[in-house]
């Protein structure tokens, strides 16, 4: 399962995937004997490649905010998120920001921060 969480100043409070998908294989390794490839490519295509490849528009969209809360919002992440796991499955968090940690309450910008 594949999720992405796009981090606005509103986002810990709020927090709902921006994308969600679990990802059904593009059928390569599968068979041609008792699989049908192209409809399996199809079927990932449509319903994975497509949706995840139109999320990144969205997500490099200019927009000034006045905070950053990614420490917030990876905690909320991880109660949220992880929690559609299955036992003893491996879970990892990826972050990508063109910004630093910035709020009322503490800011990576500020000296001695």
């Amino acid at each position: 399962m594949l999720l992405i969480y796009s981090i606005n100043q509103d986002s810990y409070s709020s927090l709902e995937p921006t994308f969600i998908a679990c990802n059904p294989g593009d059928g390569r390794d599968e068979s041609e004997l008792t699989k049908n490839r192209k409809l399996l490519y199809k079927k990932w295509l449509k319903g994975f490649k497509e949706p995840l490849d139109n999320i990144e528009g969205l997500l490099l969209q200019d927009a000034i905010e006045s905070s950053s809360p990614i420490f917030e919002v990876i905690q909320a992440v991880s109660l949220t998120g992880f929690n559609k796991a299955k036992e003893n499955e491996e879970l990892r968090v990826h972050l990508v920001s063109d910004m630093l940690h910035h709020t009322n309450q503490w800011s990576l910008y500020n000296k001695g921060g």
